[in-house]
C-alpha cells in the first residue's frame, strides 16, 4: 500500500473504474517510479531481475482475436521466451469472446456514465469539447439509474467469473495493443537513457 495520497489529488472521472497507478516504458521504469510513489526505498527495484521460474501466466487466445498479424506473431515470440526462461504457460480457454464483449459494454457504460456526472459537476461546457467527447457525455448524461445499476451488477458478476479463472495463474498475459505501432528508430533515445 502506498503511503502517498497522490491518488487523492488526482481528478478521477470515473470513481468506480479509474485506478492511480504509473505506466513507464519497461519494468524497471515502473519499478524506480513505485519506490518513489510509495517511499518504499528499494523494495520493488530489489526485486529486479527476479526470475521467472515456476511463474504461472495465463494465456487466453480470445485476447488475440483480430490481432495483427505482427502483434500475434511477437506476443507469440514473448510467450516462447518466457517459456523457455521457466515460466508456466496455462491456457485460459474459459475466457469467452461473448464475456469480453459483454465486460466491455458495461465498462463503456459505466465510465461514461460516471464521466458525464463528474464533468456535469465540474461545470464542463461540452460546447467546448471535441465533437466526439460532447457527443459520448451527452449520451451518457441520460443513462438511466436502473441501466448503471444492472451494468454495475453485471461487472460484478464478470468479475467473479473472472476472477475464479484467474485463481490458476499469478499473471494474465496479453497484447497491450491488437495493432502494431509501427516501427520506431529508438538508437537516438537509447542514448539519452
Amino acid at each position: 500500500m502506498c503511503s502517498s495520497d497522490l491518488a487523492d489529488r488526482w481528478l478521477v472521472l470515473s470513481w468506480t473504474m479509474d485506478v492511480f497507478a504509473p505506466m513507464a516504458r519497461s519494468v524497471r521504469d515502473i519499478a524506480l517510479l513505485m519506490d518513489v510513489l510509495c517511499d518504499a526505498g528499494s523494495t520493488y527495484r530489489s526485486a529486479l531481475p527476479g526470475s521467472l521460474a515456476g511463474l504461472r501466466i495465463g494465456v487466453a487466445d480470445v485476447f488475440l482475436a483480430g490481432a495483427d498479424a505482427e502483434v500475434r506473431s511477437r506476443f507469440e515470440r514473448t510467450l516462447e521466451t518466457v517459456a523457455q526462461k521457466g515460466a508456466r504457460l496455462i491456457d485460459l480457454r474459459a475466457i469467452s469472446a461473448d464475456d469480453l464483449a459483454l465486460s466491455n459494454a458495461v465498462g463503456m457504460v459505466i465510465s461514461r456514465a460516471e464521466a458525464a456526472q463528474a464533468h456535469q459537476e465540474l461545470g464542463t461546457d461540452l460546447r467546448r469539447c471535441l465533437p466526439e467527447t460532447r457527443e459520448q457525455l451527452s449520451a451518457a448524461a441520460g443513462v438511466l439509474a436502473t441501466d448503471y445499476l444492472r451494468c454495475l451488477r453485471l461487472r460484478y458478476e464478470l468479475y467473479q467469473g473472472f476472477v475464479s479463472h484467474l485463481r490458476q495463474v499469478d499473471v494474465l498475459a496479453m497484447p497491450t495493443s491488437k495493432v502494431s505501432s509501427g516501427r520506431q528508430d529508438l538508437r537516438s533515445e537509447e542514448r539519452r537513457v
